[in-house]
């Protein structure tokens, strides 16, 4: 457990290389275990190595993710799974993730002693890398809401950060006028700034 919260540390203070380390002793021991191939997957999209993260991730991602077990550790597998399909604009691995984590929308991880927030926040993720920004839009105001309720200035933050992202996005992809009046994060019904 202690390992997997200062990974959470390390990757909050932009210091998740500190833990590649112990994501080599990971590789070599537990790779057969479907949420340590996603922690590993996540952590390799994380710091730039692409390569392995893809290996990683399309091991999984043939199969649509249907051969992880539905166990304890599913949902962590699946947010750590859809982190590393955002990073690497793996579409494919996206939509199949998208499926499985839609039912969860209003659900929060948690891993015992660790938190990766609400399922909304991955699920406004998957939806930028579809470029279905109305759907993102929605998915992250709702984990806006949720990571406000937690008190959780991290979560927040992050959700914040990946609304900034798809709102990026959806100009690059040329909406520019829809992604500039679209509803933001703050103008959900009820909620308030942080």
């Amino acid at each position: 457990m202690y390992q997997f919260q200062l990974w959470g540390i390390r990757e909050a203070q932009g210091r998740l290389v500190e833990v590649e380390p112990l994501a080599t002793a990971m590789m070599t021991t537990d790779v057969k275990i479907p949420a340590i191939r996603a922690l590993l997957a996540d952590l390799h999209s994380a710091v730039d190595r692409k390569t392995v993260a893809r290996k990683l991730l399309a091991r999984d991602a043939q199969n649509r993710f249907m051969e992880i077990p539905r166990d304890a550790a599913w949902l962590t597998a699946m947010v750590h799974f859809a982190r590393a399909a955002a990073r690497l604009s793996h579409r494919d691995a996206a939509a199949a993730l998208y499926d499985h984590l839609t039912p969860f929308h209003d659900r929060v991880e948690s891993g015992g002693g660790v938190t990766n927030g609400s399922i909304a926040l991955y699920l406004g993720m998957l939806a930028t890398t579809l470029q279905r920004y109305d759907a993102a839009e929605g998915h992250l105001a709702e984990a806006e809401v949720v990571h406000r309720r937690l008190a959780a200035p991290l979560l927040l933050a992050m959700t914040r950060a990946e609304h900034a992202r798809m709102q990026s996005q959806w100009r690059r992809n040329g909406d520019a006028v829809r992604a500039r009046h679209g509803r933001s994060s703050c103008a959900v019904p009820g909620a308030r700034r942080a």
